[in-house]
């Protein structure tokens, strides 16, 4: 890119999974930014009914930078395979803001999830995340790391299992958010 792209996506629903990779030329000028035209995180829902690890995700950033989510309803429905955004790779400067992300009930799936991976300035702030096992899932890399996360103002309801786990942060900032469950009392 060579300048700052905004995908403003209509409302609807959307039954789709796509990966996003590294994007030559994205930079802090340069942000490729998706978000509901209208604004309103309800009118646009993006929802995957995965089938088996390989298909795991609703959104897969592979060493993506610079990218933002806004106000989209991200939807995954099967309880077996139902991760919602995936991170792989070295990503960073993440936004993931005023999105409504659902995860099938009794699902042992994440919201956002993140396995030994290297991710720095990544912020996921002011989303309802509803349902799901472990609905933010951070686990970085033991040599490296992870710099700048920041998880704020979200409102975490009804999972299964952990709100916020997270594993090699240096320093992250975790606060303002609401977490209750009706299943256990981990946070």
């Amino acid at each position: 890119v060579s300048g700052a792209v905004t995908f403003n996506v209509r409302s609807g629903g959307y039954t789709e999974h796509f990966e996003l990779f590294d994007v030559p030329g994205a930079s802090a000028t340069n942000t490729i930014t998706f978000q509901s035209e209208s604004g309103d995180s309800t009118s646009v829902v993006l929802s995957y009914n995965a089938t088996t690890t390989v298909d795991n995700y609703v959104i897969k950033l592979t060493s993506a930078d610079y990218v933002t989510f806004k106000s989209l309803t991200i939807a995954g429905s099967n309880s077996s395979y139902c991760d919602i955004i995936v991170l792989s790779g070295n990503v960073s400067h993440l936004k993931i803001l005023n999105n409504i992300i659902s995860i099938s009930a009794n699902s042992s799936g994440s919201g956002i999830y993140s396995y030994q991976n290297i991710l720095n300035d990544i912020v996921i702030s002011n989303n309802k995340i509803i349902e799901g096992g472990t609905v933010i899932y951070m686990y970085g890399n033991y040599d490296s790391k992870s710099l700048g996360l920041e998880v704020s103002g979200n409102i975490l309801n009804n999972q299964n299992n952990y709100g916020i786990h997270l594993y090699y942060q240096n320093a992250p900032v975790i606060k303002g958010n609401t977490i209750s469950s009706n299943d256990y009392s981990y946070y």
